[in-house]
């Protein structure tokens, strides 16, 4: 299972046992689901990261904080392969 936070950092857990496999900051948080597809036989998996858009935009004035001070444009696709 992959999991991506809002601190930034995406972890892989071993599904049935619960334990972290692994884990990457991609340095900004995550607001996005995370996908994962196959081409030729590779396995990859996206995720969005950075905060902006329609659904973050009301963070800031609704929650305050820690939001007032996140960029809004920092967006970007990340996709890992695995082996």
């Amino acid at each position: 299972m992959f999991v991506p936070d809002s601190r930034g950092t995406v972890h892989a857990y071993d599904a049935d046992s619960g334990a972290e496999l692994w884990s990457h900051g991609d340095g900004t948080g995550h607001q996005g689901g995370i996908i994962s597809y196959a081409v030729n036989g590779k396995q990859y998996v996206a995720v969005v990261a950075g905060f902006g858009g329609m659904a973050s935009d009301d963070y800031a004035p609704t929650f305050g904080g820690v939001y007032k001070s996140m960029p809004r444009d920092d967006g970007a696709l990340v996709v890992y392969s695995l082996r």
